[in-house]
């Protein structure tokens, strides 16, 4: 019996590996999206937290949205090593911009809570 392309394909949707690679996946997204959800509401004043959330949600569906176009861009046919290597390229000169722009931010200090002085017994 011989199957078809669209049957072989259903037949790999099953396999332990796949499941295995989609929990794993699933279990990433999950721990990326409760820590972020867990500093935010560390940092956020009580008052704003529902304004910070929903400012979180979005900008991490945009950041979603410009990684899907930063890969549609590198690789418009298929996938090759100079699509990779440009990705890459632009991936590191980004990471070097948020960088630029969040070390001289001095405000930022004021969201970690200090560690509080203990008093000396004498």
């Amino acid at each position: 019996m011989r199957l078809t392309r669209i049957e072989a394909e259903r037949a790999g949707q099953d396999s332990p590996a796949g499941v295995l690679t989609a929990l794993a996946v699933s279990a990433q997204t999950v721990a990326v999206r409760l820590a972020a959800q867990t500093a935010l509401y560390r940092q956020a004043d009580p008052e704003r937290i529902g304004s910070a959330a929903g400012l979180l949600h979005t900008f991490m569906r945009l950041g979603a949205l410009g990684a899907s176009a930063a890969t549609a861009a590198f690789y418009p046919h298929r996938a090759d090593t100079g699509g990779l290597h440009g990705l890459a390229l632009f991936m590191l000169a980004g990471s070097a911009l948020l960088l630029a722009i969040t070390l001289p931010d001095r405000s930022l200090a004021r969201l970690t809570p200090q560690p509080s002085q203990a008093p000396r017994k004498a």
